[in-house]
């Protein structure tokens, strides 16, 4: 059958609706007509390269490319069709999409972690997860991606069963859409993996999308003082009315507000929920922490943050401890449906979440509204299976979290080098240790990457060392300088490899891929800012 969805079709975008062809549901999979969508933070990830690697690198080392895909692993529908031997859904069914395709048959699911699962965790490899196969493909007949095995910014998908949750057919479509991912990711670091409970001080960093989630989490859990930390004057209200006790601007101020209302004692639960987590994100949370506390990081972080260094001896003697979790460590066949009654009783808001809606044909404007307004806040959307394929923004705004000591230059560093540094594993080392000249070779062309402000977190010069494709083959060069300087739209890194004196001419990169990575520019070239 044929349908619509938004595609992305490498690295830097943008999204654009097209028509592709839908292959019928085989075994253990099921047509789903989509009614909501939501564009979460980590559908920005993949765009900007936080999460995926432009298609020329991809198939330099040998890798399946990951474009062209159709975006979206967060959203709710209605069953058209079952696939062979399907029996746990039928056509009418409401469900909810979950990106972790649970197996229900390793040892995480077999023992009460689905979110661990073996299988779900391929969640960003190309192909369904019942054979490796696609039902998706473009117009001209080649393979189409989805996104977390779900493609939710589509009229229609094809998933597998263990990527769905059937809810009651009375919850309305699109807040239900929210308990895809922003709701479980939020409520469950809180009242999961940080175990928040009755009378308990709670610090939630970042209130967006997945903040708003664990402050709710935090309050139907039981805390006593909720105090969210947001930049952003929009989130710091919605954050009140959505269960928070306080809340404030920066980290300073929140040491401060907490150091008060526990007499000294500090937060038992702190959640790191910003849209990129830093390591000082990481350390001021640690400092906001009690003994004996729990600091839950929830969220992605850059590709340039490769480790953070913390008080080792404060971290082990106050007895703190320092968590990671995926989903909100919810095993998403029980908490979807525990969440969804939540919701029923009145005690989760998902409706007041909604704050702005988006047809499918305006699905670049909720990208570019949310990476420039700081007004955009936590917001989604709904709509009826008849009109079908809405986007919504489930409160996950594309406007990166600036914590207290986040400095400018390190934030336009890590935009600008996001999409490289997706890809190529990334090191960090003082300049003394780089060697003078390096020479660019196929296949795999080893780069560096400098900026008079690109600093490391205790302030010394660092370059960066990777790979880039073959596309750069005779480029030799003393050092790389990079341009933060933004183009319109997504973020665009401005690199350009500095030839030295006596170079030959510098080969150019393929124009198609130019959105991410630039061409090799001659000294005389280079741009700096």
């Amino acid at each position: 059958m044929k349908s619509r969805a938004a595609i992305l079709h490498d690295v830097g975008g943008p999204w654009s609706v097209e028509e592709f062809e839908l292959d019928p549901p085989r075994a253990g999979e099921v047509l789903v007509q989509m009614a909501a969508a939501g564009l979460c933070h980590s559908d920005d990830h993949i765009l900007k390269g936080d999460m995926s690697a432009p298609n020329e690198v991809m198939r330099s080392l040998g890798l399946p490319t990951m474009f062209p895909t159709i975006g979206g692993h967060e959203g709710s529908g209605i069953v058209r069709e079952v696939g062979e031997g399907v029996t746990d859904f039928a056509p009418g069914d409401h469900v909810v999409m979950s990106f972790v395709a649970v197996c229900g048959q390793c040892r995480w699911c077999a023992s009460g972690m689905e979110y661990l699962c073996d299988v779900g965790i391929g969640t960003m490899i190309p192909g369904m997860p019942t054979d490796g196969t696609f039902r998706h493909h473009t117009a001209g007949g080649g393979n189409l991606g989805h996104i977390a095995k779900i493609g939710a910014f589509a009229e229609h998908t094809v998933v597998s069963t263990n990527s769905l949750v059937k809810i009651e057919q009375q919850l309305p479509l699109a807040p239900s859409a929210l308990l895809s991912c922003a709701i479980p990711t939020g409520y469950g670091s809180a009242a999961n993996r940080a175990g928040v409970r009755g009378g308990d001080a709670v610090v939630v960093i970042g209130a967006g999308g997945i903040g708003t989630g664990a402050i709710q989490g935090a309050r139907i859990s039981g805390a006593a003082q909720i105090v969210a930390v947001d930049p952003v004057e929009f989130k710091q209200k919605s954050a009140l009315r959505f269960g928070a006790t306080h809340s404030v601007a920066t980290i300073a101020e929140a040491l401060d507000l907490v150091r008060d209302l526990t007499y000294g004692v500090m937060a038992d639960a702190v959640v790191v929920s910003p849209s990129l987590i830093t390591a000082d994100d990481v350390r001021d949370a640690l400092k906001l922490t009690r003994k004996g506390g729990t600091c839950v990081l929830t969220g992605m972080t850059s590709q340039l943050t490769r480790s953070v260094n913390i008080e080792l001896q404060d971290f082990i003697l106050m007895n703190k401890t320092l968590a990671g979790t995926i989903f909100g460590s919810c095993n998403p066949r029980a908490d979807i449906s525990r969440l969804a009654r939540l919701y029923q009783s009145g005690q989760l808001q998902l409706d007041e979440m909604i704050t702005k809606r988006y047809r499918l044909d305006e699905s670049t404007t909720p990208t570019t509204t949310c990476s420039t307004a700081k007004s955009c806040g936590a917001s989604s959307i709904s709509g009826s299976p008849e009109r079908a394929a809405y986007i919504l923004i489930a409160g996950n705004s594309l406007l990166r979290f600036h914590s207290r000591s986040l400095r400018a230059d390190r934030h336009e560093i890590a935009s600008a080098t996001a999409v490289i540094a997706a890809s190529t594993m990334i090191a960090c080392h003082s300049r003394a240790s780089m060697p003078p000249r390096m020479s660019c070779r196929s296949p795999l062309t080893p780069y560096v990457i400098g900026s008079k402000r690109c600093r490391t977190w205790n302030g010394r010069d660092v370059v960066s060392t990777g790979y880039i494709p073959p596309a750069l083959t005779s480029c030799s060069m003393s050092r790389a300088m990079i341009s933060t300087r933004p183009t319109a739209g997504p973020t665009r890194a401005l690199m350009a490899c500095v030839a030295a004196t006596n170079a030959p001419e510098i080969s150019t990169m393929n124009p198609s891929i130019a959105t991410g990575w630039t061409a090799c520019m001659p000294r005389a070239n280079r741009t700096t800012q």
